[in-house]
């Protein structure tokens, strides 16, 4: 099971005094999480850049399960505030997002210290922590991206200090790391910054859109892990093909992409043949500046007589 942590501003906060509730007990309400809302992008050395949202719905199971989540300060459980089994805590689904109840005592030490946090803007950001029920991770281009589709566990929804570091960040790359090791995402992203792709796309090396960017046979093993997810697969097939026999490493294709790869060398050495014939000089003596260019200006031909 693992517990993950996130952070959001506080989002329509509202606290009532005393004398505003006809009571004697201060409330609060704001929203601890909010949907469809893409998050901001985390830099995993992994895979590249990662984003998340949460769907509509994703409270609901846990919600109705009915169990005992406890209203803190900074994730403390020894600053509890309310909960939901004692009555002082309601969470419920808006089209916004959680929002977040609670009735404070203001006897209580931890009340008196949280509301002037809160009203001086000292307490910026509401957290939560979680266990996931299902969700669903895509690689779009250079980024991946997790939609949490339900919650399985919700213990605790915090208010933190204003730009207080948090648990977040280790939290997405545990759960990130988690995700490569299983298989989930694909590594073929690396430590490849958007300016490596680029120059790795011109040289052929990665494709158009500076993804599956393959220097060795560590990238290649990653790429050939992460292709289901392709969104053209014919072309991140055709490339990882490709590289693989550049780099000698054809061995390393599954199974039922080597015939296409033993195909693809076979119009190598014909294009190879093609471009040491034209140069007028023997196989061995050919540089593989020359041959490339060579086999360029003979595919030109090809394209230009159709």
């Amino acid at each position: 099971m693992n517990l993950e942590q996130r952070d959001y501003g506080l989002a329509d906060v509202e606290l009532r005094s005393p004398g505003e509730t006809g009571g004697n007990w201060h409330t609060f309400t704001g929203h601890a999480a909010v949907f469809n809302e893409l998050s901001r992008p985390l830099y995993h050395p992994r895979i590249g850049e990662f984003r998340e949202r949460i769907q509509p719905g994703a409270f609901r199971d846990v919600l109705e399960a009915k169990p005992d989540i406890h209203f803190c300060y900074d994730h403390d459980m020894g600053s509890a505030m309310a909960s939901t089994r004692a009555g002082s805590l309601e969470l419920t689904e808006t089209q916004r997002g959680l929002k977040v109840w609670a009735k404070l005592n203001p006897d209580d030490v931890d009340v008196q210290r949280l509301l002037p946090k809160v009203r001086s803007g000292v307490a910026g950001q509401m957290s939560f922590k979680f266990v996931v029920g299902h969700d669903d991770l895509e690689e779009r281009g250079t980024e991946v991206l997790r939609t949490i589709n339900t919650f399985k566990l919700v213990p605790e929804v915090s208010v933190l200090p204003q730009g207080a570091y948090s648990g977040t960040d280790a939290s997405i790359r545990s759960f990130l790391d988690d995700a490569i090791d299983l298989g989930r995402i694909g590594e073929e992203r690396k430590d490849f910054s958007a300016d490596k792709r680029k120059q790795l796309a011109k040289t052929g090396a990665a494709m158009p859109d500076g993804s599956f960017p393959i220097e060795n046979t560590a990238d290649l093993k990653n790429a050939i892990q992460a292709f289901g997810r392709a969104k053209d697969p014919a072309a991140a097939k055709a490339h990882i093909i490709k590289r693989a026999r550049a780099l000698g490493a054809t061995g390393m294709l599954p199974d039922d992409w080597k015939a296409a790869a033993r195909s693809l060398d076979t119009e190598g050495l014909e294009d190879r043949s093609q471009a040491d014939d034209s140069l007028g000089l023997p196989n061995d003596v050919v540089s593989d500046e020359a041959r490339r260019q060579a086999v360029a200006r003979i595919h030109a031909r090809v394209a230009l007589n159709g």
